[in-house]
Parts: structure tokens; C-alpha cells; sequence
């Protein structure tokens, strides 16, 4: 056909698209479809082939823009605006989403589908009551009958008026549909919410007393009756917990939680709820009687339970008296007075002392009940976990690694503490053995390290990067920073597949949510340790460029992987991240992770003062004084008095902010206010106290370890054991 018709910009174009999918060679596919595009410019077919060329190079905007252009061709062609639609909202155009849904509504309105696009689209772009007026109609055009897509129509039209602020309406939409819903539990839950923000009350007690009685241990549902007995829901969906009741508030709770205790008297939820309640003798004898029974029972995460019932000085002090007395008693011979209690309650009173111990940071005591507790039963996980996590806050990371070693090697099979073993080496920068540790777990055919980021494992990938950071190994800790932060952009490119399929299964109201998720995905810790950590490196690379000679000498490169029969895996071109790292402009490579950081982490120093010096090196003014006002510390240090503030209570950033923040401030001072506050801050700053030390004055070395090392008893172990370098941004500076 093409010798007949050489210059035909369809048959180009279908060309190239095939030949694309023949050999996957994008330069020539592209010049093939902007040939076609050249000799057909009022064809549908070209633009919307260069579109589907765009979409599967993941370039969503471009083909975007292809889609919209190929549809004001031919606006009938149903296909074109279904695929526009689904690029419109990958890439969040909302507006656009809603027309092209319904256009495809008013070519197709008898797919359910394209209805149920119709109702996610007005609901994005924020048009509520065409949301609720759409819901109407499909709802009087179909039988209604108990399913899951009756159901999240009924939850999405609630939530149209919730967003309007209209929640007895959204109440009462929940209860008239209530024999349509087959998630009875989440529909009351709903409708609960609804009726308290409403300031309906009784009615939502009510609502939450049912919900109580078919699960008595969920949290929320004894927090919705906490914020109907205080007269305000507000907050109910914050994870975050309260322990600041006025006087007048505990006395309004404290008839709630007698009712529920004698109604759900087997409740967890409210048992520890309560523990935030009580206060004096009440308390002390409410928690004794909790924690004889979890000792009994033998639960490992009481501690973590009621951690934030022990920020209180008062109450922690209690708990560790109790704990002591309930110990004394349990090991003391028995008597006739009193009963002997099974062996196993002495392990778990010894476990939750050493707790206690560790979190008002008195190791040595902690250690010393560990002790008595591995007398006492050598087998038990959680010891070995306790002991392994105490080692660590002391900065013994290398004993702790062995500790938690010693606990995985009692269950190979356990993959929890595979995990934790993999994690505590990498930290005390055993890297190789790390690898060898987690090869027990990923595939025997297939490289860890290249099944790992199949995976994507971003825990190991991220630990890995901050152990070769340490060791100043830059290629390496940049080549695992940035597969962590590859991982994040195919979070998000992947969403793609799932926009045809939810609108088919219908599950509206979880994708709604997924999308916000989606948007603020860059908020995530894993993505913003990963972003500093690269950050880190590019200065570091910016400021003193790699020389590879140099590297390849000092350093054993990773060998090239051999395929193994039957094998399927890619290959890793850059196993030691040199290719990378030899980058001719490194600071190019970390702009797009400068923009999210400015985006999703103005509340974090660290990150804003690596943005800021970023820009400076970059020779971008506006971004470094943005990057310097969002860092609270920063504008903290330069409003106070630098004479009189207790310097102490500032951390070691705020000094090096200040540097940054103005070139004439005295490095040697700076240096002077960091070891001097080193003792009174965290591990952290002690290393880095260390190394300003060891460069400026060594002699003070053996007396600044020994008085440290009275309150980090692994001070010393990290320091001799460990490859552990300053923190880039004062290698830069010093």
C-alpha cells in the first residue's frame, strides 16, 4: 500500500507504530509518526497513534495533548475519548475528565461504566450537586438492589454532601440506604461520623455503642463516644491520641468509660483508653491489674500499647514501681498468702522493666533485666528483639546486629526477624554480610540485589544507600538512593492500569481516595530519606567530582551477573552506580526531587537546608531563599538572642544554617557551639563533634568519648568498629 501511496500520512504512521512494536526503536518510531503526523495533519488516526506511542513511553502529558488534538478532529470516535479520558485523569486535568466522561455518557448511556465515570468525574472536579443529581438518575434507571455498586453510590453521595458541609443530610442518605449496603459496619461508622459533626449526638452515641458491640476492641469506636460525651467530634479521624483532658472533660469521661467497662468488660480498647483517664491511686491500681494480666498472658506489645499513657512523668513513675513491686512478688517463695504464679509472668515483667529502662535511656539497667531474663528463658524472640533495640539507642549498632542475630538464628523461617537482622547489619555497615542474610528470602536463580528492586524493597534499598554513605562509597549510595526514588515514579506511573479497571468493579469511593493518596505520595518517609540521602550525595559529587581511576583502584567492582538456565531477569548495566555518578552535571539529576521536596517537606530542616544549599551551588536564588524561610530552625536561630539562649536546646542544624544563611558567620565558632552542645544532643551530634574534634583539636579526643560515653555507652564501640563519616553538609564546609 505504501508504494502505491508513498506519501499517505495514515499508512506512515501505522508503519512506524508497528515496526515499534516489532523492535522497540523509539528514534525511529518517533520520526515515523511526526512524518505521518506532517503528511496528515487533519487525520484522527495519525494524532491518535502518536498519542498510544506517547502513552506506552509513559509520557502521560504529551499523549495527553495528542488525544485532545486527534479528538477535535473527530469528536464521534468513542475510542479517542476514552483514552483521552483516562490520560486526563493520570494527569489530574479533573475538568477535562468530567466532560469526556460525559461525552461518553451521552454516546453510550447504557454503560454502567460510563456512568459511573460520569459520577467519579464530577466528583473530582468538585461539582457535588451534579455528583448527587447524577447518582438520582442512574438510581431511578436501574433496579436497586443490595450490591457492591449500590452501595458506593450511597457512600459517594454522602460524601458529596459531607464536602458541602451538609452532614445530616449525608446521614441520612447513609440510613435511607441502609438495606442496600452490604457493609453494614462502615456504613453505622459513616453515618456515626456524620451525625456527630451534624451535632446530632444521641444519635451518634447510639450508633457508636452498636458499632462497639460487634468489635469492642476498635479504637475509633471508643473515641467516637469520647467525642460524644465531650460535645465534639472534631479530630475522631486523627490517629493522633490525647492525654491533656482538663478536669472538667475527665469528669464527663468518667461515667462513659464505668458504662463501657461493666458492658464490655473484655474490651482491650477500653481498658487502655481508660489508662489516659485515671490519675493517682486510680491509675496505679488500674494498671497493676492490666499489667499482672498481660504478664500472665504473655503479650509482648503492652509496652507499645501504653507508651503514650507513659509520656506522663507521674504515671511512668508509677508503672515502674508497680512493675518492680509485681516482680518482687512473682520471684519471692511462695507462700501460702500467696499463690505461685506461672514462670513465664517473671519473663514479662523483666521484659517490660527493660522497656521502661531503655525509654528514659538507663541502658545499663536495662541490659542488667535482660540479663536476668535470658537466665530466665534463652528461647524467647522478644528478648533478643529488646536487647538488639537497647544496644542500638546506646550507638552499639555492631553488638545489636549480632544480638538480633543470635535471636533470627532460633527461627530461620522467621522472616520478621530475617528483616530486622538484615536492617540492624546494614546499619552497623555490614553490607556484604547483609547481602548474604536477605539471600535467605529472595530468589536462588536471580541476583539479590536485582530481585530486591523488582521488589521494590525500598527499606533495604534505602538502609544499603545510608551504609554506603557512611562509607563514602558515593556511586553506591547514590545507585540505591536513586532506585528508591525510581520506585516512587513507578508508583505513580503505574496508576494507569487501574483507572479502566475500577470503574468496571466499581469501587468508586477507594479510588477517589487512592488518587489523593497518589498526589501526595511524595510525603512518604521512605521518599523523603531517600531524597535527602541523594541530595547528600549530588553536593558531595558537586563539591569534589568522582575520579573513577581512583575508585576502581581503592575499590572491588561488582562482577558481571551470569544468567543462570531458565533465569528471567533484567540486567544492571551500573551494578556500582559509576555511570551515574560520573555524571558531567550531578546537580541536574536531583531538580525534579527539589521540587517535591518544596512541595511535601517545608516542615523538615534537614531537607530545606540541603535545598538551600542545593540552590546555592546551583545559582538559584529564589529556590535557596525559599528553601531558608520554610526551615523553621533557621529563622529561630537568626530572631534569638545569641547571648543569652541556652544553646543546649538547639540542635547542631540550626548552627550550620546559620553558616549557610550568612557566608561571614565564624566557622571556628560555630564549630566551638556544636562541641560543646554534642553531650546534650543526640548520637547523631557526637559523631559529628567527633570529627570536628579529631581535625581541630585531636588532643581533646580520649576526654570528649569518655564523657559522652556516659550517656551513648556505644559511643566508643561505633566510633573504632564503624566506616562512619561526618554528614556531607560538614565535609563540605570543613
Amino acid at each position: 500500500m505504501l508504494k502505491e501511496y508513498p506519501q499517505n500520512g495514515k499508512l506512515i504512521s501505522m508503519r512506524a507504530i508497528i515496526k515499534y512494536n516489532i523492535d522497540k526503536n523509539k528514534e525511529e518510531a518517533e520520526k515515523g509518526l511526526k512524518q505521518g503526523i506532517m503528511l496528515g495533519r487533519s487525520t484522527c488516526v495519525c494524532w491518535h497513534l502518536y498519542g498510544i506511542f506517547k502513552r506506552t513511553l509513559k509520557k502521560y502529558v504529551e499523549a495527553r495533548k495528542a488525544f485532545q488534538f486527534a479528538h477535535s478532529l473527530d469528536p464521534s470516535n468513542i475510542q479517542i475519548v476514552i483514552d483521552l479520558a483516562d490520560l486526563q485523569v493520570q494527569t489530574r486535568d479533573y475538568d477535562g475528565f468530567y466532560k469526556s466522561r460525559n461525552k461518553l455518557l451521552q454516546q453510550r448511556s447504557g454503560n454502567t461504566t460510563f456512568w459511573l465515570g460520569f459520577v467519579v468525574g464530577a466528583f473530582l472536579s468538585k461539582s457535588y450537586d451534579v455528583c448527587i443529581d447524577i447518582i438520582t438518575t442512574f438510581r431511578t434507571g436501574t433496579p436497586c438492589t443490595p450490591s457492591y455498586i449500590t452501595q458506593e453510590l450511597y457512600f459517594l453521595e454522602a460524601e458529596c454532601h459531607a464536602q458541602k458541609k451538609e452532614f445530616a443530610a449525608a446521614a441520612d442518605v447513609i440510613q435511607s440506604g441502609m438495606r442496600f449496603i452490604l457493609d453494614e459496619d462502615k456504613a453505622r461508622q459513616k453515618e456515626a461520623i456524620y451525625r456527630g459533626y451534624a451535632g446530632d449526638l444521641a444519635g451518634s452515641e447510639a450508633l457508636w455503642l452498636r458499632l462497639m458491640e460487634s468489635n469492642a476492641d476498635d479504637v475509633l469506636f471508643v473515641r467516637g463516644l469520647e467525642g460524644c460525651a465531650l460535645g465534639s467530634l472534631d479530630g475522631i479521624e486523627n490517629p493522633e491520641n490525647r492525654n491533656d483532658w482538663t478536669h472538667e472533660e475527665r469528669t464527663k469521661l468518667r461515667p462513659l468509660y464505668e458504662g463501657l467497662e461493666s458492658r464490655f468488660p473484655k474490651s482491650l480498647a477500653v481498658r487502655h483508653r481508660r489508662l489516659r483517664l485515671v490519675e493517682g491511686e486510680e491509675f496505679e491500681r488500674t494498671f497493676e491489674e492490666e499489667l499482672l494480666r498481660t504478664a500472665r498472658k504473655g503479650i509482648p506489645s503492652f509496652f507499645r500499647s501504653v507508651r503514650d499513657v507513659l509520656r506522663d512523668p507521674a504515671k511512668f513513675c508509677a508503672a515502674k514501681s508497680i512493675a518492680e513491686k509485681l516482680l518482687d512478688r512473682v520471684t519471692a517463695p511462695p507462700s501460702p498468702e500467696i499463690p505461685a504464679e506461672e514462670p513465664q509472668t517473671a519473663l514479662w515483667l523483666l521484659l517490660f522493666l527493660a522497656e521502661l529502662s531503655d525509654a528514659e535511656n538507663r541502658w545499663d539497667d536495662a541490659l542488667r533485666y535482660l540479663e536476668r531474663a535470658y537466665m530466665h528463658t534463652p528461647t524467647c524472640y522478644d528478648l533478643y528483639l529488646i536487647k538488639a533495640r537497647v544496644q542500638k539507642h546506646m550507638g552499639a549498632l555492631k553488638s545489636a546486629a549480632t544480638t538480633i542475630g543470635a535471636g533470627s538464628g532460633l527461627d530461620r523461617g522467621d522472616r520478621f526477624l530475617n528483616t530486622k537482622h538484615v536492617k540492624y547489619l546494614l546499619r552497623a555497615g555490614c553490607v556484604e554480610e547483609a547481602d548474604l542474610r536477605i539471600a535467605y528470602w529472595t530468589r536462588k536463580d536471580v541476583p539479590c540485589r536485582i530481585d530486591l528492586n523488582l521488589l521494590q524493597a525500598c527499606w533495604f534499598e534505602l538502609e544499603c544507600g545510608e551504609a554506603y554513605e557512611k562509607r563514602q562509597d558515593w556511586p553506591r549510595a547514590m545507585k540505591q538512593y536513586f532506585a528508591v526514588l525510581e520506585h516512587f515514579t513507578t508508583f505513580v506511573e503505574d496508576q494507569f492500569d487501574f483507572h479502566q479497571y475500577v470503574l468496571r468493579k466499581g469501587i468508586l469511593t477507594t479510588y477517589i481516595d487512592w488518587l489523593h493518596r497518589i498526589d501526595a505520595l511524595c510525603d512518604h518517609p521512605y521518599y523523603r530519606r531517600a531524597a535527602k540521602g541523594a541530595l547528600r550525595v549530588v553536593l558531595q559529587l558537586a563539591a569534589r567530582p568522582l575520579d573513577l581511576a581512583e575508585y576502581k583502584r581503592t575499590h572491588t567492582l561488582t562482577p558481571k551477573v551470569v544468567h543462570k538456565k531458565g533465569a528471567e531477569f533484567p540486567d544492571d548495566d551500573d551494578p556500582d552506580g559509576l555511570r551515574l555518578a560520573a555524571s558531567e552535571k550531578p546537580l541536574e539529576l536531583v531538580k525534579d526531587v527539589v521540587t517535591e521536596l518544596l512541595l511535601y517537606a517545608k516542615d523538615d530542616a534537614d531537607a530545606m537546608m540541603l535545598v538551600a544549599q542545593w540552590a546555592e551551588m546551583k545559582k538559584e536564588p529564589k529556590l535557596y531563599q525559599e528553601a531558608v524561610q520554610n526551615a523553621p530552625c533557621i529563622e529561630a536561630w537568626l530572631a534569638m538572642d545569641k547571648e543569652k539562649a541556652d544553646m543546649s536546646q538547639y540542635h547542631s542544624h540550626v548552627m550550620i544554617a546559620r553558616q549557610m544563611a550568612h557566608k561571614d558567620a565564624n566557622d571556628a565558632s560555630i564549630g566551638d557551639l556544636l562541641i560543646d552542645g554534642a553531650e546534650n544532643g543526640e548520637l547523631e551530634d557526637c559523631i559529628r563533634a567527633f570529627y570536628l574534634l579529631k581535625e581541630r583539636e585531636p588532643e581533646r579526643l580520649e576526654e570528649f568519648v569518655a564523657s559522652a560515653g556516659k550517656k551513648f555507652g556505644g559511643l566508643k564501640e561505633l566510633l573504632m568498629d564503624l566506616c562512619v563519616c561526618l554528614m556531607n553538609l560538614f565535609s563540605y564546609y570543613y
